[in-house]
């Protein structure tokens, strides 16, 4: 349906001429129909937002199309826009899309979250298994344990929830559309919890000790023995003695104002900070810590930003630039993160331009 609307005006000016003055009748954006993509399916979202949106326009367009030019393509979308299934299927796709993308652009982020990986997952993970399965088996199973596909716990079909736009629709069908719709739906969050549970491992030592280095977490255990054990292969080159004995100074004892002027700042740069936080005797009273926390953040949350390099990558080394060295592409790729943030107002440094000379730009083999 989304293809076909798209279809329908993506190569005609007069037609999206028509659309405009429909939407300005019925009072909406006049804003583009979209085009739903056949690799990046996160982007149908935004088609499912932008087809409600204008969904009183469209309606309104198809029907003056289907009297007027009488065409078996436009009769056909309107007889979809006027089923009122299909646009309880776009609210429930509107509810349920956005929970998944705003997972997935979490997963994007090019900041040091693998602190909040596991909680984070684990909030989402629940929200979907209690909008079918019985609260009572969720809350008292271990998440790792739990079965989606288990259908003796799954709740009755009239209390799955799917969200409000749902609920202030389903109404309109009757008892047979509705069973199959909420069958449908309930398939769909079975399906989306099991290759949730496939991909993340709730049961993973790392991400559920490493949380308790997120300095949003408020009760905070005594001891970081744990989280030492867990990643031995960091924890060797620090004493364990003397790593708990600055945890405790850190969340427990609380003696350093300074502290608290860094609550605010990233986890990786708190922790960067922290290393030169000085006692009464002038001593790194926390610089142990500090360096066992930045080796563990240097852990990966996802592949993405890799992923971006990838990318950067074939859009310098192009086919009309394919005899670039490898250093020159390294070199274009460290000017680009150097600049990522202001490259308009970038301004080099001294020991930057110092580098800058016939001997070091081009050396004499």
């Amino acid at each position: 349906m989304t293809r076909d609307i798209y279809n329908f005006f993506k190569n005609s000016a007069k037609r999206q001429r028509e659309l405009e003055e429909c939407q300005h009748f019925c009072e909406v954006e006049p804003h583009k129909i979209l085009k739903t993509s056949q690799t990046r399916w996160l982007s149908l979202l935004s088609v499912v937002k932008r087809i409600l949106e204008q969904w009183s326009a469209l309606e309104l367009y198809f029907t003056r199309s289907s009297l007027e030019d009488r065409m078996l393509s436009s009769e056909n979308i309107l007889y979809a826009l006027r089923n009122p299934l299909n646009k309880i299927y776009f609210y429930f796709l509107n509810w349920i899309l956005l929970k998944i993308v705003q997972s997935n652009e979490y997963f994007q982020s090019d900041k040091v979250i693998i602190t909040e990986v596991y909680p984070k997952m684990c909030s989402t993970y629940k929200d979907l298994l209690l909008c079918h399965m019985d609260p009572k088996y969720i809350n008292q199973t271990e998440l790792f344990l739990v079965d989606p596909e288990r259908e003796e716990q799954f709740i009755t079909l009239p209390n799955i929830y799917l969200g409000v736009g749902v609920l202030e629709h389903i109404s309109k069908l009757n008892a047979e559309e509705k069973k199959d719709f909420l069958m449908r739906c309930r398939n769909f969050l079975k399906t989306c919890c099991t290759e949730i549970l496939k991909r993340f491992n709730f049961n993973d030592p790392i991400l559920k000790s490493i949380c308790i280095l997120n300095k949003k977490k408020k009760i905070k255990p005594q001891s970081i023995i744990e989280l030492a054990n867990a990643i031995s292969r960091v924890s060797k080159n620090f004493s364990l003695q003397q790593l708990n004995n600055e945890w405790r100074a850190l969340f427990i004892i609380k003696t350093h104002p300074e502290i608290d002027s860094m609550v605010n700042t990233q986890i990786d740069q708190f922790c960067a900070e922290l290393r030169t936080v000085k006692n009464l005797l002038g001593e790194n009273q926390f610089e142990n810590i500090a360096n066992f926390a930045l080796d563990l953040l240097c852990y990966p949350h996802s592949n993405a930003e890799c992923e971006r390099t990838f990318s950067k990558c074939n859009l310098i080394k192009t086919d009309l630039r394919n005899k670039l060295g490898c250093d020159t592409v390294d070199a274009l790729l460290l000017s680009s993160q150097a600049t990522k943030k202001a490259c308009i107002t970038f301004k080099p440094t001294r020991k930057m331009l110092s580098c800058m000379t016939s001997d070091t730009l081009y050396k004499k083999l």
